[in-house]
């Protein structure tokens, strides 16, 4: 769930999404994205604040590709760290 990256001297280009890695599970992420977008509960209201503020910039597909990063990073955090979800965390991170 990484943008290409396409550079030559001091140019640097980034693309779309890299193809690499198994497809099933980019696809899991971005439907998980999908709910956390949608969900209205309070856990998910740092993350649905910070995928409107890009989907107003880049698009909602765009946002929703992001989303999907954003919580695949979360979850290898929690899973290396051993700690749980905290959406104040998330709060403080945002500012």
């Amino acid at each position: 769930m990484a943008p290409t990256v396409r550079s030559s001297g001091e140019r640097t280009e980034y693309g779309a999404i890299s193809r690499e890695g198994r497809r099933e599970l980019r696809a899991v992420w971005v439907q998980i994205a999908h709910l956390v977008a949608m969900d209205t509960s309070r856990a998910t209201q740092p993350l649905r604040r910070w995928f409107e503020k890009v989907a107003h910039k880049r698009g909602k597909k765009t946002a929703m590709v992001a989303l999907a990063r954003r919580l695949l990073v979360i979850a290898y955090r929690l899973l290396k760290d051993e700690t749980v979800y905290d959406a104040a965390r998330l709060k403080r991170k945002a500012a």
